[in-house]
């Protein structure tokens, strides 16, 4: 399970003409930026209507467990009827992705998040939607990309919402996953303590305990990671 880096952020937004906080945008609505979960399974959402249009089974459920047993009743129709990774594209948009059967796709997004970048940018080329993302047209992507009922969830305010937010992060060249915290290194930590330790001794100077100075020191410095 490969993760993004800023670098292919940077060069997947050269190929769409728009820039790293719109590409950001769209992942962190689709799935909070994680093609993958904890376990490092790929993140799905099964559309039990869709399968169910496939197949006339009626299948309860959009998560792992449903798709599994959507897979036992009809394996291509379930891959059809799922959507896949950080950018959720649907199975039944394999061409446009740039491949031949649903099975192939499947097997791609599962290598890593680069393989879900790159499906992303044949699918929007291939619906012709880069100029709804170069002029952040939320309302026409989020039409063309997650359908006619894209309002009821709000999909267009959370897009414009997440670039707000994107839009004043720097994204410099590196091959750091995206998802690291770069501020967060040894002499950071190591600053971070000391100066609990410092609050801690003020409260020291004024309670007399040891024992509550260090249960001072670890709460303060517990906060200052979260």
């Amino acid at each position: 399970m490969l993760s993004l880096t800023n670098n292919d952020l940077i060069q997947a937004a050269k190929e769409l003409g728009t820039d790293v906080p719109t590409i950001r945008a769209v992942d962190e609505v689709e799935s909070n930026g994680k093609g993958f979960d904890s376990a490092g399974q790929i993140v799905i959402r099964f559309e039990s209507a869709k399968f169910k249009g496939y197949t006339g089974i009626t299948i309860t459920g959009s998560g792992n467990a449903a798709f599994n047993q959507a897979v036992l009743k009809n394996a291509r129709a379930a891959m059809l009827s799922t959507s896949w990774g950080r950018y959720q594209i649907m199975g039944f948009n394999y061409e446009d992705c740039g491949y031949s059967s649903v099975e192939a796709f499947v097997a791609a997004m599962k290598t890593g998040e680069l393989a879900q970048l790159n499906a992303f940018i044949a699918f929007v080329k291939a619906n012709q939607i880069d100029d709804e993302l170069r002029t952040h047209n939320w309302a026409g992507f989020a039409y063309r990309y997650n359908g006619a009922g894209y309002k009821a969830n709000n999909y267009d305010g959370k897009l414009a919402a997440a670039y707000a937010k994107y839009r004043t992060q720097a994204f410099p060249v590196t091959n750091d996953p995206v998802t690291k915290q770069p501020w967060m290194d040894g002499s950071t930590v190591l600053a971070l303590l000391a100066l609990c330790l410092l609050g801690a001794a003020a409260y020291y100077a004024f309670d007399g305990k040891w024992s509550a100075m260090w249960a001072y020191t670890k709460t303060k410095f517990k906060q200052a990671l979260t």
